[in-house]
């Protein structure tokens, strides 16, 4: 009898194992189609936001009378002149391309590469050909011959509603992926078919691109720089994960895979016109669902193959001994307060939900019907006081009605909004919260009301508030030390302005004027004047706060800067030596680039100041090279503390006192030339020789 218990509980356990393997694979093939048609929903949000935004730019920027005339006129300098500076606007905005085209498909002019223009698009960009054919928008992802791109394209018409071309707006693939992880922290990564780069790509271009672990896909190296420069690597396949992944990449259809901890999904591009998958999205998070599944399939196994192993030992010893009964029943009760004890956790672990996520549910008019302590906690209101009230209760007068306006048309679309916003308190409190607000349906698909999960997030405000005045206050730092300067340099133009005043005074009071005198006096007094003037419109245009991004003569930048610096150099007695190519012209706000030099000079001046330096110098030189300009300062003050040489661009970091530095001023440099100039900047401490004497001192290399 004993062997057929045995038998019966390993059918038994075989049976058990089976079926929770199954209910495993169909939980975990329903979770990853649930994921992948999020993923698909907030890249749906993120394409639909540049959509809205490029139907902006086309109806505000680009349809304008003098745009159409001079594209009409084929005028395409007049054109690219026109747009120049708003093009530049819309790059910071993050618009790749400004693309305009003939009606027969050529292409006119390029805003990013103004000098390609008269190829023939007809046959690689589909989209141009319909919109020229149809005259109607549209708009997807595509390869082209420069750039491959999210492109929205728009026909264009003369006043007399005559068809005259197209414009093309688009945004990167890189810029998808940078807002997927700001917005969602999902690492992605693009592929896109060899086939179709090779058929499109300008030979120039196709250096752009490099294999990827999928045969038929390449990588786009700039994406992958990225990647590889913020430690966002995205997919890394086990091989037999990889074999299913290349299976499924030949259905064509978006879909997701568990690797590990992470959740992989795959999303497919399609060309606008053909339909055909091109290309196809990659995006990983952190998900240890299927782990957790995994894990409570073991746990539900063995607490089944426990009550049925307990069942057949009951039944089998209650044959024996009613002693042994009573016993099988003492350890169920211990089971029954095991599950107590883990019903008891959950509610503890439902309260910690509750008094730290700022969470609300509204019904469909807007009226809240549940609130978390944490909302409670924050808002000073009692639960009572909530339930049945609209969230105008906590709202701050001092927000934009634009805010509230975008919210609900999002809502009201069923799309979710995120941002941040000023609520205030029941005691007058004012506090700041980043939510995330969106539509909850019924199993039946109904919208039954709105739900909003937000973070407190009123210190990094405060921080924010604190470091802008910071700023601010380097800013009003350097102003008074050109006040110092400006006062010094006007000491001798007022002493000969005064002296040749005087000396006419005293010529006419005697009536014995002489001619000559009169002229050098008068023309003296002139040339001083203008003098004055023009230190006046140099402090004038550096304390300007407008931050005009313009091409400029890098030497006439550094004749301002030494013009705003004289007083100190000759106060401290420093040797200024300049070396600066002929015709460097860059791109920048002089302002900005003028108060980096002034930073970079006065840590210089405190340094020879600390370090006793009797023989001062700073050197600055620019020259171009490999396409590239280069900026070097140099001082002979020994250089800077190896332990510390690595954190001088970080936030705050300063060796002086607080009283003497923010220690924003090496910060602010390193972000106008890294972000604001799409540059680099390094720094040294090197040995030089100069006037046959070997000195040492800090080197900073700016490359733009």
């Amino acid at each position: 009898m004993k062997k057929y218990f045995i038998l019966i509980f390993i059918l038994f356990t075989l049976f058990a194992f089976n079926t929770a393997n199954s209910i495993k694979d169909e939980s975990l093939e329903k979770y990853k189609n649930t994921k992948t048609k999020e993923a698909y929903s907030k890249y749906k949000a993120t394409y639909n936001t540049h959509k809205e935004f490029a139907n902006i730019v086309f109806n505000t920027l680009i349809h304008r009378d003098d745009i159409i005339s001079a594209f009409e006129q084929k005028n395409r300098e007049l054109l690219k002149n026109i747009l120049l500076h708003d093009y530049m606007e819309l790059k910071k905005f993050n618009v790749k391309q400004l693309h305009f085209h003939l009606k027969n498909n050529i292409s006119f002019l390029r805003m990013h590469r103004p000098e390609k223009y008269g190829d023939d698009l007809t046959n690689v960009r589909p989209t141009v050909a319909y919109v020229n054919r149809y005259k109607k928008p549209i708009d997807g992802f595509e390869e082209g011959k420069i750039f491959n791109g999210f492109r929205y394209v728009f026909p264009l018409f003369n006043k007399k509603n005559i068809h005259i071309g197209s414009v093309e707006i688009s945004f990167s693939a890189l810029l998808f992926i940078k807002e997927f992880y700001k917005n969602y922290n999902m690492k992605c990564n693009l592929f896109i078919k060899k086939d179709v780069v090779k058929a499109k790509l300008f030979k120039s271009e196709k250096s752009n691109y490099e294999d990827s672990l999928f045969k038929n896909y390449y990588q786009q190296k700039s994406i992958v720089e990225y990647i590889n420069k913020n430690n966002l690597n995205s997919i890394k396949l086990d091989k037999n994960i990889f074999e299913i992944v290349n299976k499924k990449l030949s259905k064509n259809k978006n879909f997701s895979v568990f690797n590990n901890d992470k959740l992989i999904t795959f999303l497919f591009l399609k060309n606008p016109i053909t339909k055909k998958n091109i290309a196809f999205f990659t995006i990983s998070v952190n998900d240890n669902y299927k782990n957790e599944q995994e894990r409570q399939m073991f746990i539900i196994l063995i607490l089944v193959l426990t009550i049925f192993l307990i069942i057949i030992i009951v039944l089998y010893r209650s044959l024996k001994s009613n002693e042994k009964i009573k016993i099988d029943l003492k350890e169920k009760e211990q089971k029954n307060k095991q599950l107590k004890d883990l019903s008891k956790k959950l509610k503890d672990n439902l309260q910690k939900y509750s008094d730290h996520i700022i969470y609300s549910k509204t019904d469909l008019n807007g009226d809240i019907i549940e609130v978390s302590d944490a909302f409670c906690k924050i808002s000073e209101y009692s639960r009572e006081e909530l339930l049945g009230q609209k969230h105008s209760i906590i709202r701050n007068k001092n927000m934009s009605e634009d805010i509230y306006k975008n919210m609900w048309e999002l809502l009201l679309n069923n799309k979710t909004w995120k941002g941040e916003i000023q609520n205030i308190s029941k005691n007058g409190n004012i506090y700041w919260i980043s939510s995330t607000i969106y539509a909850e349906f019924n199993s039946s698909g109904q919208k039954t009301g709105y739900i909003a999960i937000a973070h407190n997030i009123t210190n990094t405000k405060k921080v924010e508030y604190q470091h802008n005045r910071l700023m601010q206050t380097d800013k009003l730092v350097a102003m008074g030390e050109m006040i110092t300067n400006i006062s010094h340099q006007w000491r001798q133009p007022l002493s000969i302005i005064s002296t040749s005043a005087t000396g006419i005074l005293m010529q006419s009071e005697m009536e014995n004027i002489n001619k000559e005198f009169l002229t050098k006096a008068c023309k003296a007094i002139n040339q001083n004047t203008q003098l004055l003037s023009k230190t006046i419109d140099e402090f004038r245009n550096y304390t300007n706060d407008d931050q005009i991004i313009e091409k400029a003569e890098l030497k006439d930048i550094i004749e301002k800067f030494k013009n705003l610096i004289n007083y100190s150099l000759e106060a401290e007695k420093i040797e200024f030596i300049a070396n600066i190519e002929d015709d460097l012209v860059i791109e920048c706000s002089k302002n900005n680039l003028i108060q980096c030099f002034i930073n970079f000079f006065n840590n210089s001046k405190d340094a020879f100041i600390l370090k006793q330096i009797d023989y001062k110098l700073f050197i600055i030189k620019a020259y171009k090279e490999d396409e590239k300009i280069i900026i070097t300062i140099q001082d002979n003050a020994q250089g800077i503390d190896e332990k510390i040489i690595n954190k001088i661009f970080e936030p705050y970091f300063t060796t002086k006192h607080q009283s003497q530095g923010t220690g924003l001023g090496l910060h602010m440099c390193y972000k106008l030339i890294t972000d604001n100039m799409q540059g680099s900047i390094e720094v040294e401490n090197k040995r030089y020789e100069y006037n046959e004497k070997i000195y040492t001192g800090a080197y900073f290399k700016i490359i733009l």
